[in-house]
């Protein structure tokens, strides 16, 4: 989170805490939006590389 910082961390912390069973890290980038998306964009390609990751290959 970027743009909203500090105005909708808190509130969005406590309605993932409410949503999700286990705690999710919420941080407040001073990086700029570019770079959230980047961040963003690098996990769903780690988490994609998981699951479609081949034992013994």
């Amino acid at each position: 989170m970027s743009r909203g910082g500090a105005v909708i961390a808190e509130p969005f912390r406590r309605e993932l805490e409410r949503l999700t069973l286990f705690p999710v890290e919420v941080i407040i980038s001073t990086l700029g939006a570019e770079f959230v998306a980047l961040g963003a964009a690098r996990l769903a390609l780690e988490v994609m590389a998981g699951l479609l990751h081949v034992p013994n290959s």
